[in-house]
């Protein structure tokens, strides 16, 4: 009996320790491309078509490899700098990511395509069409009311995902302030409403948001009299609640789910905003030792978004350093950037873009060593 449960034991502690090692995950925010021919008024980026610089396969493969040695779980996000769809590789570059056996979720964030743009339906179609068991594979369109190609993106995309019966749903952001949010979600449901009109379809909408805990930001008075604080209290939180979409055609079915996402229109290479209202504190700071990483096009490895594309702010860069070893020095930072940022004299400069500039100068003033 005592050398059952001591095999047993030993067993669990075996389980234990494989378990402890399968837990170690780091999510990557991958900036394909610098190429964007788009040209958004509220995007964060200067992206045009000037001297691209593309995030290629070889590095997905040096990632994967190191990935593997490590034992790590992989969530990759391809997004930022410029259109995920303007890198040829793209198709390529994801299916070296699911090719690894712990790779966990996959999130593409594009502007979609319209009929012109050939090279960007192409690519999409074939990442769409790859084959894979990823448990999470999200596609996210951005649609904004200050370009007027958006409801035409919209529509090719649905188009497109609804001839692939595997892949029928995908995720809408609204980009939107709050100037102009009931006119972009009036827009959305009629460009998907006369899309489903077209193709003979079924349309619906469900307002309340796709989840039943959603449903508390919707209270009515007693009386079911609403004065109209209460009807501005109730459109803003409508805005910020998830709305979504479902069309059918015989067999053929699509949900898309809309999420706001808000932002001040001041022109090109301003600062985007998560939601009205709020401060935002980056990742780094808020997450200590969580191995979230952003990756640029050249390979260059960043903690944050924000730290983005200052170089002062750079870990390393695949190929060149280990990818354990640019971790370590992401964990490290976070642990000490709250602390030295909170007692720093320059606090009262709070705010979204504050907080980035104040971390860079403490970082370039050699407060801390990347």
């Amino acid at each position: 009996m005592g050398s059952y449960l001591k095999l047993n034991w030993g067993v669990v502690m075996n389980l234990f320790c494989r378990f402890k090692k399968d837990i170690r995950e780091i999510e990557l925010n991958i900036y394909l491309t610098t190429a964007c021919d788009t040209g958004c008024k509220h995007c964060n980026s200067n992206s045009s078509l000037v001297n691209p610089i593309h995030f290629t396969e070889e590095m997905a493969r040096i990632i994967v490899g190191e990935s593997k040695k490590n034992n790590l779980k992989l969530a990759v996000l391809f997004t930022g700098g410029g259109e995920p769809l303007l890198n040829s590789q793209l198709a390529s570059i994801a299916d070296t990511f699911f090719g690894y056996k712990k790779f966990d979720s996959f999130h593409l964030f594009t502007s979609g395509f319209t009929a012109k743009e050939k090279e960007r339906k192409e690519n999409l179609r074939n990442l769409l069409c790859i084959k894979s068991k990823v448990k999470h594979f999200e596609i996210y369109q951005s649609f904004n009311l200050y370009h007027k190609s958006f409801p035409e993106r919209l529509i090719n995309l649905a188009d497109m995902m609804m001839s692939l019966n595997d892949k029928s749903f995908f995720f809408l952001r609204a980009c939107v302030s709050i100037e102009n949010y009931q006119e972009t979600h009036f827009v959305i449901e009629k460009t998907l409403g006369h899309y489903a009109f077209v193709k003979q379809g079924k349309f619906f909408l469900f307002p309340l948001g796709y989840f039943e805990k959603d449903r508390h930001n919707f209270p009515l008075s007693e009386n079911d009299l609403l004065n109209l604080e209460d009807m501005e209290n109730l459109k803003l939180k409508s805005f910020n609640t998830p709305h979504w979409y479902f069309i059918k055609k015989g067999d053929s079915k699509l949900i898309i789910t809309l999420f706001s996402f808000s932002f001040l229109p001041e022109g090109r290479g301003r600062s985007l905003k998560e939601k009205p209202f709020s401060k935002i504190v980056c990742f780094p700071m808020g997450r200590v030792n969580n191995n979230s990483l952003l990756i640029g096009p050249d390979g260059a490895v960043y903690p944050d978004c924000g730290c983005y594309p200052d170089k002062v702010m750079c870990l390393g860069k695949i190929g060149e350093n280990p990818l354990s070893e640019i971790i370590e020095r992401k964990n490290k930072f976070s642990a000490q950037i709250l602390k030295r940022f909170l007692s720093d004299s320059r606090v009262c400069q709070w705010g979204t873009d504050e907080v980035c500039v104040l971390c860079k100068k403490i970082v370039a003033e050699g407060g801390l060593v990347l």
